[in-house]
C-alpha cells in the first residue's frame, strides 16, 4: 500500500537537513558515471524533474546510483518519489457482496447484488463457468433496491478463445445495491455464479502516466498466434501499460506480454503481464474499444515479447504500440540558480 505523501513543509525540512549534513561533502568524480543529464534551475529552491528513459537505461534497477551535482561538482541531496498511486488502483483487494441473486426478466437476466458496504466502489467483477458467450449489459445502482439510477450505456461481457471481459465499472461512490441487466435477446441466457466488488482507491484520481518510446521491431506469425517484438527506449523503466494500435473493426483477443530469460543453459520466456483487447459495436450502442494491457513490471531488458492469441481468427492489423510508465520524480533543494547534473550508470555506486 502506498505510504501517505509527506506534507510540503516536512519535505522541505528533510531536504534542508540532508543539505546541511552534506554541506562539507567532497566533489564527486563524475567520470565514474556513464550518463549525464543537464538540469537547468531558474531560481533557488525546490526543484523537481522526471528522469528520462535514457537515465533508467544505464542506471541500476533500484536507481541507487543516481546522483545530483552542482556546477562545482559537489553532490546535492535529493529525494526520489516513486508515485505508485496507479498501482494501488489494481491492488485494492476485491471482496464478495452480501448477497447475489439472479432474476429472469423477459429477454433479459437481472443480477441483483446487495453490496453490504458503505464504502465507495470502483468495479464489479462477475463470475461464470460458461466458456463462450457475448452479451450486452446495463448497470444500475440504488440506495434502497427500489429506485434505480443508470451508470451509463450498455457495455460488453464476453469470453471467447481465452479473451474475456467480465469487469463492470461503477461510479466510485457508495451504493447499497447494484443491478446488472444482461441482454438475452440474441442468445440464450447463461448462468452467473457470483460476483466480487472492488473498492475505490483512497486517492481521487491517479497521476498521468509518462510515455516511454516503444517500437515494433519484429513481427512473427504462427498458427493461432502473432508475436511482436517491441523495443523500448530504455530498460529498467517501471512500466504501467502497453497499448496496441489495432485498425481492425471488430475483434477480441487475449494478449500476453513476456521477456526473454536465460536460466542456466536454457533460454526461455517469462510472462510479465496479460490482458484482453477488443473493439465491439453492441446493437444500438456506440462502438467501444479497450486496447490497453496493464503492466506493473520493471524490465531488465529493452525487449518485450507481445503474444496476441488469435485462435481461428485472422491476425490483427497492428502497426504501432504505446508504452507508459509509472511516474518517478526526483526532488532536490537547489541552493542557487544554474546548471546541475543528474548522473547515472555507475554499477559500483551504493
Amino acid at each position: 500500500m502506498k505510504k501517505p505523501r509527506r506534507p510540503l513543509p516536512d519535505l522541505l525540512a528533510l531536504l534542508f537537513a540532508l543539505a546541511a549534513a552534506a554541506s562539507d561533502a567532497a566533489a564527486l568524480t563524475s567520470t565514474e558515471w556513464q550518463n549525464r543529464q543537464t538540469v537547468v534551475v531558474s531560481a533557488p529552491g525546490l526543484a523537481k524533474l522526471a528522469p528520462p528513459a535514457a537515465t533508467f537505461d544505464v542506471a541500476q534497477m533500484n536507481l541507487a546510483d543516481l546522483r545530483v551535482v552542482d556546477a562545482q561538482g559537489r553532490e546535492v541531496p535529493y529525494l526520489l518519489e516513486r508515485d505508485l498511486i496507479s498501482r494501488g488502483l489494481e491492488n485494492a483487494p476485491a471482496f464478495p457482496p452480501k448477497s447475489f441473486r439472479t432474476v429472469p426478466a423477459g429477454d433479459t437476466t437481472q443480477l441483483i447484488i446487495e453490496t453490504g458496504t458503505g464504502g465507495s466502489l470502483d468495479a464489479l467483477e462477475l463470475e461464470t463457468t460458461v466458456p463462450y458467450f457475448l452479451k450486452a449489459a446495463h448497470v444500475d445502482i440504488s440506495a434502497d433496491g427500489a429506485t434505480w439510477t443508470s451508470v451509463g450505456a450498455a457495455v460488453p461481457l464476453f469470453r471467447q478463445f481465452g479473451a474475456e471481459q467480465l469487469r463492470l465499472l461503477l461510479p466510485r461512490k457508495a451504493t447499497a445495491f447494484v443491478r446488472v441487466t444482461v441482454d438475452d435477446f440474441r442468445s440464450r441466457p447463461i448462468t452467473f455464479t457470483g460476483a466480487r466488488l472492488r473498492p475505490s482507491p483512497a486517492q481521487a484520481a491517479p497521476p498521468a502516466l509518462t510515455p516511454v518510446g516503444a517500437e515494433i521491431t519484429r513481427r512473427e506469425e504462427f498458427a493461432g498466434e502473432t508475436v511482436l517484438t517491441v523495443t523500448l527506449d530504455g530498460k529498467n523503466v517501471p512500466l504501467a501499460s502497453l497499448q496496441l494500435a489495432a485498425k481492425d473493426a471488430l475483434f477480441m483477443r487475449r494478449v500476453t506480454v513476456a521477456i526473454r530469460e536465460v536460466r542456466g543453459e536454457l533460454s526461455g520466456e517469462r510472462p510479465v503481464g496479460a490482458g484482453t483487447i477488443y473493439r465491439l459495436a453492441l446493437a444500438g450502442e456506440p462502438e467501444q474499444a479497450q486496447l490497453e494491457v496493464p503492466l506493473d513490471f520493471t524490465p531488465p531488458t529493452r525487449e518485450l515479447l507481445v503474444h496476441i492469441h488469435n485462435g481461428d481468427s485472422p491476425p490483427l492489423a497492428i502497426d504501432a504500440v504505446t508504452a507508459r510508465q509509472h511516474p518517478v520524480s526526483l526532488v532536490f533543494l537547489a541552493p542557487a540558480a544554474g546548471n546541475y547534473l543528474l548522473l547515472s550508470g555507475n554499477p559500483q555506486a551504493a
